[in-house]
């Protein structure tokens, strides 16, 4: 059980990391220009190709079309209360915005939704600086992912059809 002393240093400790480590400018730069594939969280394989300024595209399994976006990084505080003190925890979320037209069939929701920096990190999958498959550039992506396809990006080519 965590009391008020262990939340408290806790809280402190998290908040020292977050002013000698932030989260933030380490997921803009594993995110920025960079081609990634991903693979679970019930997706299955997605491939995105994230610009600096905030736009991203995704060739997302069972879609023709590339789905243009956008992306942010989003720092707060998270607080957890006890009966007698409020405790703060620094977070960093990652938010992606498709579109009120667009819909995740995972979360069964559209337009924005954010995620934890920890979890995204844990989806990491591989990663390349550039738009390997120039989906900033494409209406069309390059073939219709099943879920279970395997995407190289050593070899810059999208095999697994």
């Amino acid at each position: 059980m965590l009391n008020d002393a262990r939340l408290s240093a806790m809280s402190e400790r998290a908040q020292e990391r977050q002013k000698t480590d932030p989260a933030g400018p380490a997921m803009r730069r594993m995110l920025s220009n960079r081609t990634r594939v991903t693979m679970g969280g019930g997706h299955g394989v997605q491939v995105s190709y994230a610009t600096p300024d905030g736009r991203i595209y995704l060739w997302y399994p069972g879609n023709r079309e590339v789905l243009a976006g956008r992306w942010r990084i989003v720092e707060s505080n998270a607080v957890v209360r006890t009966r007698t003190s409020a405790y703060e925890f620094p977070q960093t979320r990652v938010c992606f915005d498709y579109g009120m037209n667009s819909y995740n069939p995972v979360t069964r929701k559209s337009g924005e939704e954010c995620m934890h920096a920890a979890i995204m990190k844990m989806f990491a999958g591989q990663s390349v600086a550039g738009d390997r498959f120039g989906l900033s550039r494409r209406k069309a992506v390059p073939h219709v992912l099943k879920p279970t396809d395997r995407i190289d990006l050593g070899a810059g080519s999208a095999g697994g059809r």
